[in-house]
């Protein structure tokens, strides 16, 4: 990209990658948002202790350093292999992958493009910083949802694919609540999410329609 300064507001140059797919059935499609209220959200991949290179910690703590996430391009087609197989089954309603922003990102995400004003309910286990379990960007994982009768098959699925996966959590609410150990850690309605999503390029650039 060579234009990027808007109104004295600049952003680094972007490298962009195109990637071309077929879908042999259009039917099978899974989209990232949640579909209904009572679906169980689960997590495909690992969360590991890294921050470095995010979103987070660009944008609140003003660093663009660190160690990147470590790419162990096994886990990704392990991972990439289940989310797969479980489409083809008919088991997964949505799955959006995790990227900028890590999961908490992903979350909200998945709660924009789903039903209106649909949220999620997910309390996530002890052991990394909350930062890292919200913000980090891990590799190699997807935010999945399923139906409560489904569950069983899916992590059945994941064992045999040797690809970790865990219920997280559940579609549920008006608001995106999140927790690690029974401690909560955002508890945000959809509509305020929202309106801060889709405000953030115009409020960046100060472009008012």
């Amino acid at each position: 990209s060579f234009y990027n300064d808007t109104e004295g507001a600049s952003i680094n140059p972007t490298p962009v990658l195109g990637v071309v797919g077929v879908i042999d059935d259009v039917d099978k499609a899974v989209r990232p948002g949640f579909s209904a209220a009572g679906d169980v959200i689960v997590l495909l991949g690992e969360t590991k202790d890294e921050v470095g290179g995010s979103e987070y910690l660009k944008v609140l703590h003003g660093r663009e350093d660190g160690p990147a996430p470590r790419l162990d391009l096994n886990a990704e087609k392990k991972v990439q292999t289940l989310c797969l197989d479980a489409i083809g089954l008919g088991l997964l309603l949505s799955a959006h992958d995790l990227s900028e922003g890590g999961l908490a990102v992903a979350l909200a995400e998945s709660c924009f493009h789903g039903r209106k004003g649909l949220g999620c309910v997910v309390d996530l286990e002890a052991g990394l910083r909350p930062d890292a379990i919200l913000f980090g960007e891990s590799h190699s994982r997807i935010v999945v949802s399923v139906r409560p009768a489904d569950l069983d098959r899916l992590l059945e699925l994941a064992r045999e694919r040797k690809a970790p996966a865990a219920a997280i959590g559940k579609v549920y609410g008006e608001s995106i609540v999140v927790g690690q150990a029974g401690r909560k850690l955002v508890d945000v309605p959809v509509r305020e999410a929202l309106k801060a999503w889709k405000n953030a390029v115009p409020d960046l650039f100060k472009i008012h329609a």
